[in-house]
């Protein structure tokens, strides 16, 4: 759960330390909130009461087997005040891209 939410939380120490180089070379550029420690997930409901969140969260965990995935690409996005855009996508490739992949994704 997340605060008024769920998520799935993605772990993989590859991921974390591709994040802490790009950090570590833009960190002059980076906001306050990007320079805090990364927490990778995918949001699957937000914003919602807590008795809600507590009930999907406990329907997914009697449903959901974690599983393996492999990232494909990086993407660039701006934030813009309310919406964002896609500004770039940068595909992997090269020996890593066809790897195994190492992240796992639980509830």
């Amino acid at each position: 759960m997340i605060g008024r939410g769920v998520a799935y939380v993605l772990e993989s120490q590859q991921l974390v330390g591709f994040r802490q180089q790009l950090a570590h070379h833009w960190r002059h550029w980076l906001t306050p909130q990007d320079q805090q420690k990364l927490w990778p997930h995918i949001t699957i409901q937000n914003k919602v009461a807590p008795q809600e969140a507590k009930a999907l969260a406990e329907k997914l965990r009697q449903q959901f087997t974690p599983f393996a995935a492999a990232g494909t690409a990086l993407q660039l996005w701006a934030y813009l005040g309310g919406p964002w855009k896609l500004m770039d996508t940068f595909h992997f490739s090269g020996d890593q891209a066809e790897q195994e992949p190492e992240e796992r994704v639980t509830l």
